[in-house]
């Protein structure tokens, strides 16, 4: 029982201390990382949830969210010159357009034989290979030059948001007939 009491104490102190080296070694990380000040302030009820989620988005991951889904689905018959001939009204219509495809392989291949088609069609040469996820089987396929714009920041242009519009209580008397 005596060996019991004095382990108990022992693993109690240890824990202490070990509790106060967190406390001093995550004061010190907070003060030369702002990263980590956001989460060890927040951990410590002095910063809201916002400050510590926020993050600063790359400029090509908010081309990606700007579209919303697939414009073009090419099935497992393959790449035909209606695909081509669609890719190049919606990139002039887009500019940037997610085509998804039925399989992950050879996706270079798919986006030479798709901008091949949609530049007989009429689209401009040197359609660009902005971004893929080869997990949901997409491709972001852009205008000549976009991807210097997207790059710089100035594409995707800032979304304004909805005013909600203003709806005038109507007054509704029955009246009988």
């Amino acid at each position: 029982p005596k060996e019991t009491v004095m382990m108990k104490q022992t693993l109690f102190h240890l824990l202490l201390v070990l509790s106060i080296f967190n406390c001093v070694n995550g004061f010190l990380l907070a003060k030369s990382n702002p990263d980590v000040s956001a989460i060890y302030s927040f951990f410590n009820n002095k910063a809201s949830t916002e400050e510590v989620v926020k993050k600063e988005l790359s400029n090509l991951e908010k081309a990606w969210r700007y579209v919303d889904k697939p414009l073009i689905s090419v099935g497992s018959k393959g790449i035909t010159t209606k695909h081509g001939n669609s890719l190049r009204e919606l990139l002039r219509a887009h500019t940037i357009v997610k085509v998804k495809f039925s399989s992950a392989e050879e996706f270079d291949e798919n986006f030479k034989t798709l901008a091949r088609y949609a530049n007989d069609a009429g689209a401009p040469d040197g359609i660009e290979y902005l971004h893929s996820k080869k997990s949901s089987r997409i491709i972001l396929f852009g205008m000549p030059g976009i991807s210097e714009k997207i790059e710089a920041g100035s594409f995707p242009p800032k979304k304004f948001k909805k005013k909600k519009k203003r709806t005038k209580s109507k007054n509704v008397s029955l009246k009988p007939f």
